[in-house]
């Protein structure tokens, strides 16, 4: 059973990478937790100087680390917004 979950895991981890243009999740950041206002203005200071896929991330990560507070359906739509912002429209 293990052997299987690691081909699946595998074959997620190609299928992501084969895209290239998609934004891969932080896997260091995975334990970290920050609080989500200085994290969502984090995002938009991002936004603000065009680093659309790093503010990307970052809306992400607000609603990964804060999934039931106001903040992440805020998060969600600016997470779009960037990726729209960088031409993404498949990922937005």
């Amino acid at each position: 059973m293990s052997n299987l979950l690691d081909r699946g895991s595998s074959t997620s981890t190609q299928a992501a990478s084969a895209s290239g243009d998609a934004i891969a999740p932080d896997l260091d950041a995975a334990d970290k937790t920050e609080p989500v206002g200085p994290l969502y203005n984090k995002g938009l200071e991002q936004m603000q100087s065009g680093e659309y896929r790093t503010a990307a991330k970052t809306f992400s990560e607000v609603e990964r680390q804060h999934p039931y507070s106001a903040w992440a359906t805020k998060a969600q739509l600016m997470q779009a917004y960037a990726q729209y912002q960088r031409n993404a429209y498949d990922e937005a």
